[in-house]
């Protein structure tokens, strides 16, 4: 049955987004066929109304942004980071976040792992050759896989996955990570009792933790000097996690041979641009979680939890929106 505002329309799903997704807002609208009417927006002003919404990773909101829907209740975000909305201003406004962790897992290892293969093998000099006409084997880098050393800070799903791919095809793997590693990881991959650790053994490090406060240009100058010289990159995690400066700055002098980026601060387009466009790295447009099946099943996942919480919510959650924030929508 149809859950009716007073108005006895039904209640609004905003899913905000910059780019034209309507395949993804039809899987959302299906999975809440009845519950609600999902519309598709470019930011949460333009659905006033809605109870809940679907916010695109690429999309920011802040205390103020949230404040333009007073019935807010939930919001979902088809991803594993969180750091793209105000988690203190959410919860202080009664509204609940949720993400989407491991539904994306498969598609963000295996990028990383062909990222992983690609610096190792110094795809980036090799194209940098060829496009120079040179032709000339000497002037790139190339590792052999089979024994290379692959450096991990952080050991979430995505990063073990990573290690079970990489000891698949010969590589020693260290992980650096606060929690330890799960026992089936006993005596296959060594663990680093710090960063320094891990950054001066491996000849390739991956990042694999989220951005937080406590992340936030966690390797940067010191670390990436701690790495061993000519070691390698690979960021698909989070662009705050690595300092865009100091990265720039050890390619341009040599001590990385490459880098392998699926993240970048768009924030920072000059730098953005500087690091793109680096004969030293390979960059791709932030599509490691991307694939046919993840790009409907993490919208399947958020339309199904928000769904979940509207039959449990059984009122048209407007009308107890309103009655618990006091004064509705004159009160904003």
């Amino acid at each position: 049955m149809s859950r009716r505002t007073p108005t006895g329309e039904e209640p609004t799903v905003a899913f905000i987004t910059n780019v034209p997704l309507e395949r993804q807002r039809e899987v959302l609208q299906h999975r809440l066929r009845g519950l609600a009417r999902v519309v598709r927006v470019p930011s949460l002003a333009e659905a006033p109304d809605a109870v809940a919404c679907v916010l695109e990773p690429d999309v920011v909101l802040r205390r103020d942004d949230l404040r333009q829907a007073p019935d807010l209740r939930w919001v979902g975000v088809p991803s594993v980071a969180l750091d793209n909305i105000d988690l203190p201003a959410a919860r202080a406004l009664g509204i609940e976040v949720f993400n989407t962790p491991g539904a994306n897992r498969w598609e963000a290892a295996d990028h990383t792992l062909a990222l992983v293969l690609a610096v190792l093998r110094d795809l980036p000099g090799g194209v940098r050759t060829v496009g120079e006409d040179a032709f000339d084997i000497t002037r790139t880098h190339p590792l052999r896989i089979r024994g290379a050393r692959l450096g991990l800070i952080g050991f979430g799903a995505v990063g073990r996955l990573v290690a079970e791919q990489a000891l698949a095809l010969g590589m020693s793997v260290r992980v650096h990570n606060r929690s330890g590693v799960p026992a089936v990881f006993a005596g296959r991959v060594e663990i680093a009792t710090d960063l320094p650790a891990l950054l001066g053994w491996a000849d390739v490090v991956s990042v694999h933790v989220q951005l937080t406060p406590a992340t936030r240009g966690l390797v940067g100058e010191q670390e990436l000097q701690e790495m061993r010289p000519g070691a390698r990159l690979v960021n698909t995690a989070r662009a705050g996690v690595v300092s865009q400066p100091a990265l720039l700055a050890a390619l341009d002098s040599g001590h990385l041979t490459c880098a392998g980026l699926d993240v970048l601060d768009t924030g920072q387009e000059e730098m953005m641009r500087a690091l793109v466009t680096h004969p030293r790295t390979i960059a791709t447009p932030h599509m490691a979680w991307y694939s046919p099946e993840s790009a409907v099943g993490l919208y399947e996942f958020t339309g199904g939890r928000i769904a979940e919480r509207m039959r449990e919510a059984g009122t048209p959650p407007q009308t107890e929106r309103r009655t618990r924030r006091g004064a509705g929508h004159d009160g904003r």
